[in-house]
Order: C-alpha cells, then sequence, then structure tokens
C-alpha cells in the first residue's frame, strides 16, 4: 500500500511541476519567422509541383505502349518458312 502511495505522490508532483513550468497560451511569431515559413512553403509547393509533373511524364512515357505483357513467354512464334510467305510478295 506504502508503494501505490509513493507512486502516486510521484505522479502527482510530476503533474504539478509540468503545470508549473508549461508555457502558457500562444507564441507569438515574428514576422522574419513568418516570412522565412512562407518562403520555404512556396519553395516545396514548387518542388511537389515539379514532382508531380515529372511523375505523369514518366507514367506517360512508360505505360502508354498499349497492353503490358504479364508473362515472358512469346505470344507469337514464327518459323522461318512462314516469315519469308509473309514477306513475299503475291504475284
Amino acid at each position: 500500500m506504502t508503494r501505490v502511495l509513493a507512486v502516486a505522490l510521484v505522479a502527482l508532483a510530476a503533474v504539478a511541476l509540468y503545470a508549473t513550468t508549461a508555457p502558457a497560451g500562444e507564441q507569438a511569431v515574428t514576422p522574419k519567422q513568418f516570412n522565412a515559413l512562407q518562403k520555404r512553403v512556396k519553395t516545396l509547393e514548387s518542388d511537389e509541383k515539379q514532382i508531380v509533373e515529372a511523375i505523369g511524364l514518366i507514367v506517360a512515357c512508360a505505360f502508354d505502349k498499349g497492353a503490358i505483357p504479364t508473362t515472358k513467354t512469346p505470344q507469337y512464334q514464327l518459323t522461318a518458312d512462314a516469315a519469308v510467305a509473309e514477306t513475299t510478295p503475291v504475284s
């Protein structure tokens, strides 16, 4: 029982210490800090726009070739005779 009481007293002391040392209310932001943050946000927004454009270009180039094969096996196999017969003009 004394251990429980000791833990409760330590917890109460920790809460009281936090309540007395914690900053009260909001902190004011200086104009210099605000301008620096605004500049950083603009930079990040332009970087994001460039990244989105690059990803769009990659997707358009890589996946705009019709169906993507799902197997490594050849779809059509032609023999040498069949290839010659297809390329020879019919008279």
